[in-house]
């Protein structure tokens, strides 16, 4: 039994035949036009949100290279019997950002100094960042790592890089308890934070936004390419026929 459509069809003059198909083709064309444009778009709101989060990260390891070679030296006396967490390239890198997150236009964005035996354990890494760490840990080469991941509050972007330890300056801390600042040892004790070595990769920078801000973002751009289309009206097929 023939199909009411493919009958109809059937009955059709060539030019309201040539109509039909060409209005299919357009139709299919548009549908997936419009899921290539998606991704393509959800691409770019993914680059757009890295770029700002790696100039956020070029920022705060300016912070940290600041806090290092210029604040940590002027007190290094009162070091010995006292100690003063902003000396510390984290903890100054952290304040600063937090600061930065007052502002709306880095109100929705996340950092941490993932690492997996810090001595503050707030920094200390769960089960994926220290998953990442691992993959720096076992590929110098790789220079980054940016996806999506699941959370408690809700999914997020992510864009990460490793934390190595390039200045000697860092072991005199990090190294053994025995050569680590007293007052240090006093506040967070000889369980957390030693062991490191020059060259290592001990953690990872890791900026975080919630993923629908870039959803958001690619969806506010695609609605206005398709919604664009709408001064376009493509040919109508006439189904109708006289018999």
């Amino acid at each position: 039994m023939a199909l009411p459509f493919a009958s109809s069809f059937r009955d059709l003059d060539l030019a309201r035949k040539f109509s039909l198909l060409l209005f299919l083709v357009f139709l299919g064309g548009i549908i997936v036009s419009g899921v290539a444009l998606s991704t393509i778009l959800n691409r770019n709101a993914q680059d757009v949100i890295s770029s700002k989060a790696l100039m956020m990260m070029e920022t705060m390891n300016s912070v940290r290279h600041y806090t290092n070679t210029q604040v940590r030296p002027e007190l290094e006396g009162r070091l010995v019997s006292e100690f003063l967490p902003e000396t510390v390239p984290a903890y100054s890198a952290r304040e600063v950002f937090e600061k930065l997150r007052e502002g709306r236009t880095y109100s929705d964005f996340f950092y941490k100094e993932a690492t997996l035996n810090p001595t503050n354990l707030r920094d200390k890494a769960d089960g994926f960042e220290s998953q990442i760490v691992e993959r720096f840990r076992q590929d110098a080469n790789l220079p980054e790592v940016r996806g999506f991941r699941d959370t408690p509050s809700g999914e997020l972007f992510y864009i990460a890089r490793p934390i190595a330890i390039r200045e000697a300056s860092c072991l005199q801390c990090h190294s053994t308890p025995d050569v680590a600042p007293a007052s240090m040892i006093e506040r967070y004790g000889t369980a957390n934070g030693f062991g490191w070595k020059l060259n290592e990769i001990v953690g990872a920078q890791i900026i975080s936004v919630p993923a629908q801000q870039v959803l958001k973002n690619s969806r506010q751009a695609f609605l206005l390419i398709m919604g664009s289309l709408e001064f376009y009206q493509p040919p109508q097929p006439n189904l109708k026929h006289e018999g």
